[in-house]
């Protein structure tokens, strides 16, 4: 098969324990239908290893007209996860991706990013909690301290008073 990247030939190896075809000139991956998503999801840590590994060539990427290598029809561009800056090539066919050297790095990073909120985002959540907790405690005091005015000015007793005492209505 060739490079839909450079037009080399790919050669196939395993990342992690899935078959794919890797550019030994361009770096870029080929990923049979399923097989990105099996990547990501089966085994993470086998992402960094193909782009660790030093390629003869940096190429200048163009998505313009890239063809699949399994079945030579124009590939489709597209955002990973629909909103990240990672463009990838997907064949409508047989639903095929190719991905450019340094972009399974790059999709490690963003879904890190994704399961991880920042620390503004973090504090603002803790923030949020500790002002609802705050609420809830002030909104507890005002009920609190308005039955006690409203007990005092009625003369009605507490309810701790009704538990402890017997049907006579005198205190233990």
């Amino acid at each position: 098969m060739k490079c839909p990247g450079c037009g080399n030939e790919l050669a196939s190896t395993f990342l992690g324990s899935t078959l794919v075809e890797v550019c030994s000139n361009c770096g870029g991956i080929w990923f049979d239908e399923a097989e990105l998503i099996k990547v990501i999801t089966d085994d993470p840590a086998s992402m960094n290893m193909v782009d660790q590994v030093q390629h003869s060539q940096a190429t200048e990427i163009s998505h313009i007209h890239r063809r699949c290598p399994k079945c030579e029809c124009v590939m489709s561009s597209y955002h990973y996860a629909y909103k990240s800056a990672i463009l990838l090539d997907g064949c409508d066919q047989c639903g095929g991706i190719f991905v450019d050297q340094g972009e399974l790095t790059d999709i490690e990073s963003f879904r890190l990013q994704e399961l991880q909120p920042d620390a503004k985002g973090q504090a603002a959540m803790l923030l949020a909690e500790f002002v609802a907790e705050s609420h809830d405690r002030r909104e507890r005091a005002m009920m609190f301290a308005r039955s006690a005015l409203i007990r005092k000015r009625t003369g009605v007793p507490s309810f701790s008073k009704w538990l402890y005492s017997d049907d006579a209505g005198v205190t233990q």
